[in-house]
């Protein structure tokens, strides 16, 4: 149980908590909109669509019958749902204490999203097949919920809240996110023969090695920062290299050979790899084929088609120790790569072996890259 006070007051936690206090206070004056009603047929039938196991549809009906008997519940879950219009506000309002002490909530909350979703799509004249493998991924992170703690429940909110708002898409073997760019790299192009180069934004701190002094979990003296310098004529700044470091010594790039292609602040299309199924490139290349097609046909008005990835799959030392023709340096050689502020190997540790860190030994049936990698790191990596 919760009282409308702590809810208030856990509220009041959120930075420039404004918007969410007026449109909790609102709730509390006005009637519930009849339009939002929590009908256990159809949460029941959003879940069965979503291939929720019978068992599990159950326990969602007994939960849903339990907010519905508490005012406060049923009228928190009406203001989340509210808050799907302001996507950033409802991520820190679900990473709230009361909310996560549920872990069930933000599911009834996602299923009773579905059919504005649905919506959306509609109007936009998506697939229903690319709305099915999209919301799919709340059962996944829902399995991988129950794996962990042996119960139901989901933790991913903020990740989740993107696919039930239209943000991001399921293409073939690749997600694809309508995302602001935000990597601290300009991305030039080359005229003639289309190489693309990436220069450091302005006041990047480096390190020696050519990674932001804050990589790794260690902090290291200031080698040198970068300085980004445009005119009319040219780009003068510091570049990535193939290895994926910033270059010390500063490059001219003139306008007469480059063009600007990427900037910080622009609108691009974020590639995601769900973790399930090979990396198979053919299977990557037909999504990149299919989702030129979806951002052609759905999305008009977005004439540049710019593709970035921030994944641990994108580390360019697994090209050190493991095949050239293994599905992830293939992958990985897609890309030119840049460091990124903060980087460190710990989401690599805990997708490769569950945990942060590397483990003092891996076990005789270890999958391949477990033991590539664990060699890897023995021998100083």
């Amino acid at each position: 149980m919760i009282s409308a006070v702590e809810i208030e007051s856990q509220l009041r936690q959120i930075p420039d908590c404004g918007t969410a206090l007026h449109l909790w206070r609102r709730g509390l004056e006005e009637s519930i909109p009849e339009a939002f009603c929590l009908n256990d047929r159809k949460i029941r039938q959003a879940a069965r669509e979503l291939h929720f196991p019978p068992e599990f549809v159950g326990v969602l009906s007994q939960c849903l019958l339990g907010v519905s008997k508490d005012p406060v519940e049923n009228r928190l879950l009406w203001f989340c749902q509210e808050l799907f219009a302001e996507p950033l506000l409802l991520e820190v309002v679900l990473a709230l204490p009361m909310i996560k002490r549920d872990p069930l909530f933000p599911i009834l909350l996602f299923l009773l999203q579905k059919s504005k979703v649905e919506r959306f799509y509609q109007e936009k004249g998506i697939s229903k097949e690319i709305l099915e493998a999209t919301l799919a991924d709340l059962l996944w992170w829902i399995r991988h919920y129950q794996e962990k703690n042996g119960s139901w429940g989901v933790s991913e909110t903020a990740w989740l809240i993107r696919h039930f708002t239209g943000k991001i898409f399921q293409v073939g073997r690749l997600q694809f996110e309508r995302h602001i760019y935000d990597f601290p790299w300009v991305v030039l192009r080359n005229k003639k023969d289309r190489q693309l180069r990436l220069v450091a934004a302005e006041g990047g701190s480096f390190r020696q090695d050519g990674q932001f002094i804050d990589a790794d979990h260690r902090e290291e003296p200031i080698a040198w920062k970068s300085a980004l310098k445009i005119t009319e004529t040219s780009v003068e700044g510091y570049r990535a290299n193939a290895l994926g470091c910033c270059e010390r010594r500063p490059e001219i790039f003139s306008w007469e050979s480059w063009e600007l292609v990427v900037k910080p602040g622009d609108l691009v299309w974020a590639v995601h790899i769900p973790g399930v199924g090979r990396m198979d490139p053919d299977l990557c290349q037909d999504s990149f084929d299919r989702a030129e097609l979806f951002i052609d046909r759905h999305f008009k008005e977005e004439r540049r088609r710019v593709f970035t990835c921030a994944s641990w799959l994108l580390d360019p030392q697994f090209a050190t120790f493991l095949n050239p023709q293994s599905n992830i340096v293939t992958f990985l050689k897609r890309w030119n790569l840049a460091p990124l502020p903060g980087s460190n190997s710990d989401t690599t540790f805990e997708k490769v072996y569950g945990s942060r860190q590397c483990p003092e030994k891996v076990e005789i049936d270890g999958s391949s890259l477990q033991k590539k990698l664990f060699e890897f790191v023995q021998n100083g990596g």
